[in-house]
């Protein structure tokens, strides 16, 4: 972001030949990139796309604090529903009824 000097839009955009900062990019091509760079790390990248990122950010936005409403906003979900899913799976252990057990 610092040094494409853009404060909003998306952050994954179109770059020219000429370095000239375009629109924004489709979730086929993140995909196609997220995939790329995993197979290069020597990972399945079948595993993971473009989805990857929003479930990321949404289980470590929630796990930080942040509302199901500033998820949304920033993902774009139009329901908690689909944020929900997310954020289950990555807070499963915060505040879990089986953590009174080590105070036993």
């Amino acid at each position: 972001m610092n040094a494409s000097n853009l404060a909003l839009g998306a952050l994954f955009r179109l770059v020219d030949r000429h370095g000239n900062i375009k629109g924004r990019l489709r979730e086929k091509s993140i995909s196609l990139i997220v995939k790329k760079y995993f197979r290069a790390l020597g990972i399945n990248e079948k595993e993971f796309a473009a989805h990857s990122l929003h479930s990321v950010l949404s289980k470590s936005a929630s796990m930080m604090g942040m509302t199901d409403i500033a998820i949304m906003k920033q993902t774009g979900h139009k329901t908690r529903e689909m944020v929900d899913r997310y954020v289950q799976v990555g807070t499963r252990y915060k505040n879990n009824t089986s953590s009174i057990l080590k105070n036993i």
